[in-house]
Order: C-alpha cells, then sequence, then structure tokens
C-alpha cells in the first residue's frame, strides 16, 4: 500500500525475477509458459509472461513488466491510498515443476 499525494500523478516502471524449473511438461500443443499479473487498487494493471526454455531450466532472469493501459496512475484532487497485488501462474503440468517468482521490483515515479 501507498499513497499517492493531491495533484500528484504517478509513472510506473517494473520488473520481476523468475527462476526457471529444472523441466516444465506443459499442456497441449503450446510450449510451456509462466504469467504474472500486477493489480491496482483490484484492476489489471501490468503484466509479463515468459516460454519455457530448456536452455534456461534453473536460472533465474528478469522479466520486464508491460503496463497498460497506461504506466500511470492520474492526479487526483486529494491523497489516495492504493493497493498494488501481484498473481503468478504457470502452465507447467508436473509436481515440482512451477516457476518461482522470486522478486517483484516496482518504481512508482511522482509527476506534479
Amino acid at each position: 500500500m501507498w499513497s499517492q499525494p493531491a495533484g500528484e500523478t504517478q509513472l510506473f516502471v517494473g520488473k520481476v525475477d523468475v527462476r526457471y524449473p529444472a523441466t516444465c511438461d506443459g499442456s497441449g500443443t503450446s510450449p510451456a509458459w509462466a504469467q504474472v499479473t500486477v493489480s491496482i487498487d483490484g484492476l489489471p494493471a501490468a503484466y509479463g509472461s515468459v516460454p519455457f526454455y530448456p536452455e534456461l531450466a534453473g536460472t533465474t532472469r528478469a522479466l520486464g513488466l508491460n503496463f497498460y493501459p497506461v504506466a500511470a496512475v492520474f492526479a487526483d484532487e486529494s491523497a489516495v491510498s492504493h493497493v498494488l497485488t501481484a498473481a503468478v501462474m504457470d502452465s507447467c503440468t508436473g509436481a515440482g515443476q512451477d516457476f518461482t517468482f522470486e522478486k517483484l521490483h516496482i518504481d512508482v515515479i511522482g509527476v506534479s
């Protein structure tokens, strides 16, 4: 949770550190994948997704977040409190094959 001061537009940039599993059996014909969705005040605000690549098994990589419809919460006449949440999922079907989302980094940049 954070507060947005009155009259300040806030811009967002972010990334999440993702650890690839040793293996990931997907379902169907599509490659296996993982995804994170970030919400602000209960509304989807950003996402990031990555396919499973066997050559990256067991490694951790930074995944940039894509904010939509814009990477901003526009200024209000009074201060507003906001809540940020994240949800993760993957399409791995085997036991112990889940991607691990290790660190979520969000920078909030205030513009008056």
